[in-house]
Formats: structure tokens, sequence, C-alpha cells
């Protein structure tokens, strides 16, 4: 004989099975306290208090002033500046883009590209990027994106690129 197990809702005080229940990890049998009517209704409840008066889904489009201060930087700058965010109330990172990418390229590779930096290959100045092997993670330098997307066309191989300056020579 097979026992069904009942839960009691902590709102509406109806004894139910477990699958009218949702699911919760430290609930007793994997269940919440809530059954899933209840559970909706107060969803439906919490999200319509915490409406604003612009969307989360476009912040771009409907932020109340268009203007926010960078939690890393503290400047304030044009909301475009930053990137969407699902977890942050206003739908925007706490971090400007370019605060991020500096965030980004320390943690990763332990060094950030400075304004006086140049492409170490060609010295241009702009779209520059820290160029690192992929096998070992060792930082090689700065590159422009057009020299790193060559090297890694070529496969960072030396061999490929003595037969591409071959090539090259051949044809002058």
């Amino acid at each position: 004989m097979r026992v069904m197990i009942t839960k009691t809702c902590a709102v509406c005080h109806k004894q139910q099975s477990l699958d009218k229940f949702e699911t919760a990890k430290r609930g007793k049998y994997g269940k919440g306290t809530r059954c899933k009517k209840c559970q909706a209704q107060r969803v439906r409840a919490k999200r319509a208090s915490n409406a604003r008066s612009w969307s989360i889904r476009d912040p771009y489009i409907s932020h109340p002033t268009n203007v926010k201060r960078c939690g890393t930087c503290k400047n304030e700058l044009h909301i475009e500046n930053f990137s969407k965010s699902r977890t942050e109330t206003d739908g925007l990172q706490r971090s400007c883009r370019k605060c991020a990418v500096i965030m980004w390229q320390k943690r990763n590779y332990g060094r950030t590209v400075g304004e006086d930096d140049r492409c170490e290959l060609c010295s241009s100045a702009t779209t520059l990027g820290i160029d690192h092997c992929h096998s070992t993670g060792v930082v090689r330098g700065v590159l422009c994106r057009n020299c790193n997307t060559g090297l890694g066309l070529f496969k960072d191989n030396a061999d490929l690129l003595r037969r591409a300056i071959k090539y090259l020579a051949k044809s002058r």
C-alpha cells in the first residue's frame, strides 16, 4: 500500500499533496511552505508592489534620469555607458563599460591597456587589447585588434608566419 504524503499550505491552510507545492531545496520533502497557487499570488503581488515608473526590461528607453553614477570611477555618465544587467534593480550594471573592461583585464591578465600603450607590431593606438597565449595563458603584450586577429588566424604558429613572409616577399 502506498502512502500519500500531504502538506498544509502556510497561507490558505489547505492540506494538499506534495505535487501542489513549489520546489524548495531546504524545505521538508524538498517542497516550500506555500502551495503553487498561493506562491503565484505572492509573486504577482510582489511584482506589482515593486513596479517602478520605468521598465527594467529596457532601461535605455525608460530610465527616469538617463544618468547614472559609476560605482568604480564615481563619474556621472549617460546610461548608454552602462551594460544591461538582469540582477540590478535599475536594469544596468554598477560599473560603466570602461571600468568593467579595466576590471576584467586586471582579473584575467593581471594588467590593463594604458592610454600610452601602442600595438607592439604596427604601433597603432586604436582598439588595443591584451594578447595572450591560449594554451599557457601567458600575457605576451598589447596588440591592436587587427594584429591580434592576424596572429589568431595564423593559429599563433611561428612557422606559418614565416611561410607567409616568404610568400609575400616572393610576390614583390
